[in-house]
Formats: structure tokens, C-alpha cells, sequence
């Protein structure tokens, strides 16, 4: 018995040790930021003789989980031409959740 008795206690150590990095992985974050802090947005399409157009910067103002086209897509929203324009990207595939913060979105 005394001689499988530190057999038992390194395969229990071991157990411990890959149970707490198993755990570790799995509530790990990762930080997805947006691209700008600000946008630049202006209408590109042809304008008759005499009319001109300004472009706009406006700050991120909204992040977001939206639905396209029946995929989850992360979304950052930004103040120009007084409505919120977005900007999109596919949701990550490495993770199964991600909540939106200021700059962007933590995803696990």
C-alpha cells in the first residue's frame, strides 16, 4: 500500500492540474476591437452638375450581435450623416459567445 500511495498522489496532482487549465481555457476572453474609432462616410454616387456633397466623421457609438442573411455578425455602428452606419464582420468562429462593450466585443 505504502509503495502506490505517491503513485496515486501524482495521478491525482495531474488530475487537478489539467481539471484548472481546462477550466482556464474555457472562460478565457478574447477582445475583439473594431476597426476605427471613427468613420468616414460620403455618398459616391454620381451627382448631376451643381450638386456637391460633404463628407462625414462621426465616432463608434454602438457595438452590437445582429443577424444578416441568417448569420450571427458582429456590428459596429457609427454617427454619421445623423443615423447610425455599420460596419460588419462575420461572427468568430472560435467562439460561442460574444457580448458587446465600448470598443468593440468579448467573445468566449
Amino acid at each position: 500500500m505504502k509503495k502506490r500511495m505517491p503513485w496515486m498522489l501524482a495521478v491525482a496532482a495531474v488530475v487537478v492540474l489539467v481539471a484548472g487549465f481546462m477550466i482556464q481555457v474555457s472562460y478565457a476572453e478574447q477582445h475583439v476591437i473594431c476597426p476605427m474609432n471613427q468613420a468616414q462616410a460620403q455618398i459616391t454616387s454620381p451627382l448631376p452638375a451643381g450638386w456637391t456633397q460633404t463628407p462625414q466623421v462621426g465616432p463608434l457609438v454602438k457595438t452590437q450581435v445582429g443577424n444578416i442573411g441568417g448569420q450571427r455578425t458582429l456590428m459596429c455602428g457609427y454617427k454619421v450623416y445623423n443615423t447610425t452606419a455599420f460596419l460588419m464582420r462575420p461572427f468568430p468562429q472560435a467562439f460561442n459567445v460574444c457580448r458587446p462593450v465600448k470598443d468593440g466585443f468579448m467573445c468566449k
